[in-house]
């Protein structure tokens, strides 16, 4: 039983020690993984990759500036369940505010701004989930649109609408 012990051990020791020799005998070499970087002109035209990647993304940026959504702030995605006798309908909605103008849309692009709405919704659905508003699978997407957005407009300055980015609505049945 010694022997086996002091024999498993030591094969465990040869096998680390094996290893950790593998690994510094075939790491890659650093030098040939580094990018060259040679002195540009910089009023030289962009030719490297890097700087006609960069130029596309600029690009791209004042895009994303005219952009027509500029006032709607995205949320994210909630879901809630709802509780009824024999199955639980889980509601999955990704939502988005329509603010007045850009500078109120900034502010709540904020993350403590955004929380606070989020917040606001959630327990809007959770109040709508009690009171069984979401019955009638039809009718669930616009009650609770007019629901969220009356709680909203009293709590909070500029919501001109609350928008479903996506709603997913699903029942699974309870064992």
């Amino acid at each position: 039983m010694k022997r086996l012990s002091i024999l498993i051990f030591a094969l465990t020791a040869i096998s680390a020690a094996g290893g950790y020799g593998a690994g510094l005998a075939f790491r890659p070499d650093p030098a040939a993984d580094a990018p060259v970087v040679a002195d540009a002109d910089p009023a030289a035209p962009a030719t490297d990759a890097v700087d006609q990647a960069i130029a596309q993304v600029d690009d791209e940026a004042s895009v994303e500036e005219t952009d027509p959504d500029d006032d709607l702030v995205k949320l994210g995605r909630i879901t809630v369940p709802v509780y009824k006798s024999r199955s639980v309908t889980y509601i999955v909605a990704d939502f988005g505010v329509l603010v007045s103008d850009a500078a109120q849309a900034k502010s709540y692009r904020k993350a403590e701004n955004s929380a606070r709405l989020r917040d606001s919704i959630l327990a809007s659905m959770h109040e709508a989930a009690r009171v069984s508003q979401f019955a009638d699978p039809a009718q669930a997407q616009a009650n609770l649109s007019e629901q969220i957005q009356i709680s909203l407009v009293k709590k909070f300055d500029g919501i001109e609408e609350v928008r479903f980015l996506a709603f997913y609505q699903g029942d699974v049945p309870l064992i």
